[in-house]
C-alpha cells in the first residue's frame, strides 16, 4: 500500500510539473520595446561595427522614416568595417543618414579630436556608450591601461566632454554593460594579485 500510494503521489508530481512547463512554454514572451520616433533623431553610438553594437545599430535604424529620419554616427575605431556597414546599410535604409567618425577609447586624443569634430555638426539627442574589450588573459600592464581605458575611463571622459560641450541637445546617455560583471570579483585587499582578475572584473568597474 505505502509503496502504491509513494507512486501515485510521484505520478500526481510529475503531471502538476508537466502542466506547469507547457504553461510556462505556451506562455507569449514580453516585448522588450515597441519604439516609434516622434521627431528626427540623431544618435552617436560607440562600438557599432560588430555584436551588440552592431544589432543596437540596425534596431536604431530600422526606425527611421521619411518623416521621422533618423542620423547614426558610428564612432568606431575600426573605420574600413565602419565603412562596409555604412555601404551595406544605406541601401537598407533609405530614409537614415550614415556617418563613420574614428574614435579610439583608449587614447584622450582620439576623444578630444572626435568631440572636437562633432561640435560642428548638428546637435546630438542620444549617446549610447556601446564599446568595450574583453581581455581574457590580461598581464599587469593591459589590467591598468588598455582595458581600463576603453571600458571606465574613455567612456566616461567621452559623456563628460560631450555634455560640456553641449553636443547633446535635450538628449539622453546608454550606457551598455553586461550581466557578466556577475562572474567577476574585486577587493581592495588583494588588488595586487593578479590572478584574481578575469575577464569580468573590469564590467564591476563600470
Amino acid at each position: 500500500m505505502a509503496f502504491l500510494r509513494i507512486l501515485a503521489l510521484t505520478g500526481i508530481g510529475s503531471i502538476a510539473l508537466s502542466f506547469f512547463m507547457i504553461r510556462r512554454l505556451l506562455r507569449s514572451a514580453p516585448t522588450i520595446c515597441n519604439c516609434a520616433l516622434t521627431k528626427a533623431t540623431r544618435v552617436i553610438i560607440t562600438g557599432a561595427t560588430s555584436g551588440i553594437g552592431e544589432a543596437l545599430a540596425r534596431d536604431i535604424l530600422s526606425l527611421s522614416t521619411e518623416t521621422t529620419p533618423v542620423s547614426l554616427v558610428l564612432a568606431c575605431r575600426d573605420s574600413v568595417r565602419a565603412e562596409s556597414l555604412k555601404s551595406q546599410w544605406k541601401s537598407q535604409y533609405p530614409t537614415a543618414e550614415l556617418q563613420v567618425q574614428q574614435l579610439d577609447l583608449g587614447q584622450v586624443s582620439s576623444i578630444n579630436q572626435f568631440v572636437a569634430r562633432m561640435k560642428h555638426t548638428a546637435p546630438v539627442n542620444v549617446l549610447i556608450n556601446n564599446a568595450g574589450i574583453m581581455a581574457a588573459q590580461p598581464d599587469e600592464n593591459q589590467l591598468m591601461d588598455r582595458s581600463m581605458l576603453v571600458n571606465f575611463f574613455g567612456t566616461a571622459l567621452l559623456t563628460r566632454r560631450a555634455l560640456e560641450e553641449q553636443i547633446l541637445h535635450e538628449g539622453r546617455v546608454v550606457f551598455v554593460s553586461s550581466s557578466l560583471a556577475q562572474k567577476g570579483q574585486l577587493s581592495v585587499k588583494v588588488s595586487s594579485q593578479i590572478s584574481l582578475f578575469n575577464q569580468f572584473s573590469l564590467k564591476l568597474c563600470s
